[in-house]
């Protein structure tokens, strides 16, 4: 899965690939202390940004994985690139690696569900 867009607003942007109302691997751009309540949140405001990554399994949230390596800026474009492999998802942003799902059974999402304040220019399956 292929996605260009545009960040618009820090702590908006979430990726989510689903499957049965079940959100089988999820995916945020965040900032400490939840800038998206904010009507404007910029990089002095949100100062700390960083990825949330988490699973939900058989009704049941994972364990949460923050990862700083934090690629993205409002008004500028990126690139997320999602690998979904026989046993693992891997996450890239602006070709970097961010994160890979490793899974003990083949989980085949059939959703992909993007939301946030962005604009999109690609998306390719």
């Amino acid at each position: 899965i292929y996605m260009r867009a545009t960040l618009l607003k820090y702590d908006t942007l979430a990726v989510n690939l689903t499957k049965d109302s079940q959100t089988y691997y999820h995916a945020r751009a965040r900032c400490e202390g939840y800038c998206a309540e904010s009507i404007t949140c910029d990089s002095i405001k949100c100062s700390k940004k960083f990825y949330v990554v988490n699973r939900y399994i058989d009704g049941y949230w994972g364990s949460e994985i923050r990862i700083d390596q934090y690629k993205m800026a409002v008004n500028q474009v990126f690139e997320w690139h999602i690998l979904i492999n026989a046993m693992s998802v891997d996450w890239y942003i602006n070709r970097a690696h961010v994160c890979r799902f490793n899974t003990t059974t083949t989980y085949k999402p059939m959703f992909l569900q993007v939301a946030g304040t962005a604009q999109v220019h690609e998306l390719s399956l």
